[in-house]
C-alpha cells in the first residue's frame, strides 16, 4: 500500500523537519510509492497539463471524458462487443464507412443515399424468407434484384 502525504507535526512557527520535506520529495520523485490527490488544476512549468501519456493500462472507477479521441487501437471493437446504450443515439452522426465480417442487423429501416452497389450476391435461389439474390437477365452483363418471399 503507498503512502499517504502528511502534515503532522507541521504547525505555524514549529520547527521544521527533514522528514517534512524529505516525504514531498520522495512522492514527487517516485523514490517512494505515495498517493498523490491533486484538487484544482496541475500545471507544470507555468502551463496546465493538455497531454498525459501512460504506456500501461489506464483505468477509470468514473467517467472518462474527452472532446475529441484518436486513434481507435485495431481490435479494440469486436463481434460480441456492445456499444453502451446511449453512445448513438440520434440520426445525426454519419459514418463514413461500416465494414462487417458477420451479420448486421436492423430493427428498423437501413437507407442508402447516392450510389449504392451490394456484392457477392447468390445467384441460386436463396431458403431464407427476405433474402436478396440475382435472378434472369435484364440485358448484357446485368440480372434482375430479386427478394425471396418464401
Amino acid at each position: 500500500m503507498a503512502n499517504t502525504l502528511s502534515k503532522a507535526g507541521i504547525t505555524d512557527g514549529g520547527q521544521l523537519l527533514s522528514g517534512h520535506v524529505t516525504q514531498s520529495i520522495d512522492a514527487l520523485t517516485g523514490a517512494l510509492a505515495y498517493d498523490i490527490t491533486i484538487s484544482g488544476s496541475l500545471n507544470v512549468n507555468n502551463a496546465p497539463v493538455t497531454n498525459i501519456t501512460a504506456s500501461g493500462n489506464i483505468s477509470s472507477s468514473g467517467t472518462i471524458t474527452a472532446n475529441e479521441y484518436v486513434g481507435l487501437p485495431a481490435g479494440i471493437l469486436s463481434g460480441s462487443t456492445q456499444l453502451p446504450s446511449g453512445l448513438i443515439s440520434s440520426s445525426l452522426h454519419v459514418f463514413t464507412n461500416i465494414t462487417a465480417s458477420g451479420a448486421i442487423s436492423a430493427s428498423g429501416a437501413i437507407s442508402a443515399f447516392g450510389s449504392s452497389s451490394l456484392h457477392g450476391l447468390p445467384t441460386s435461389k436463396p431458403t431464407i424468407t427476405g433474402s436478396l439474390w440475382l435472378s434472369g437477365s435484364a440485358g448484357e452483363g446485368s440480372k434482375y434484384l430479386v427478394v425471396f418471399t418464401g
